[in-house]
């Protein structure tokens, strides 16, 4: 972790690593920020249960493939994986994303974070193929990396912005 270090959006960044006689490389070119105009909580009934989710709406830019990773905090625990979106299907449109917990619903009362990172194309489809890879495959594979050598995990400059709520009583 670089606490001063301040990446721009456009800018190409290289990761180079040497780790016991083995060399690892990777790029990644920062993407800007997409600008969330409204947020909230929704409560949906799904097959006769009440769920909630936090909401992001935001106009996506046109002519521009995007790519969004989510994260949660539930009540200050750990962040945790929620979902990867792209703008395969609603490229230059308005778009809610639904970012829900994929093990604990969420319930009333709860503290909720919301942290919303835009990345490159690499890296939506390393998080893709984790959310796509079904725990009971015979065999779930790894997704693939954006390091070279065969690396496990991926290699990603992007910016990030928190979304916090507070599930009302």
């Amino acid at each position: 972790i670089h606490r001063n270090f301040k990446p721009m959006a456009g800018r190409r960044y290289t990761l180079v690593a040497n780790v016991q006689k083995t060399h690892y490389t990777s790029t990644c070119q920062m993407p800007a920020y997409v600008a969330v105009e409204s947020s909230g909580i929704s409560e949906k009934n799904i097959a006769g249960e009440n769920y909630f989710f936090a909401t992001l709406t935001f106009q996506d830019p046109a002519k521009v493939s995007n790519y969004y990773i989510y994260t949660l905090s539930i009540n200050g625990g750990p962040f945790r994986f929620a979902s990867a979106q792209s703008d395969q299907f609603n490229n230059g449109l308005k778009v809610t994303h639904y970012i829900a917990d994929l093990d604990t619903d969420l319930s009333r009362g709860d503290n909720v974070i919301v942290r919303r990172y835009c990345v490159d194309e690499k890296t939506y489809q390393y998080w893709n193929e984790y959310q796509n890879n079904n725990l009971s495959n015979a065999a779930p594979s790894n997704p693939k990396s954006n390091i070279s050598n065969n690396a496990l995990g991926y290699f990603s400059v992007a910016p990030v912005k928190d979304y916090p709520f507070k599930i009302g009583q």
